[in-house]
């Protein structure tokens, strides 16, 4: 569930899904309008991951827990761009 294997494709790992979040977090960003974005994303006709909210909530705190988001407050997700 943490890196792609055989099973499980690179967009529905938790990696795969925090290297997304990642690049679509420019700034600060609520966390509703993040979902939307990834889950857009995700249903785009080339790629058809499946979307899932709790893996989606699982990349955000592995994100936190790495130190690649910087600050979660009242719902608004922050990152340092460098």
């Amino acid at each position: 569930m943490i890196l792609p294997n055989k099973y499980i494709k690179n967009g529905e790992s938790l990696m795969g899904v925090s290297s997304l979040l990642l690049h679509l977090i420019k700034g600060e960003a609520s966390v509703d309008k993040l979902w939307l974005e990834y889950r857009t994303y995700c249903t785009n006709e080339k790629i058809q991951y499946k979307v899932s909210f709790d893996n989606f909530l699982l990349a955000i705190d592995l994100l936190f827990i790495i130190g690649a988001i910087t600050e979660v407050r009242k719902g608004i997700i922050g990152r340092e761009i460098n």
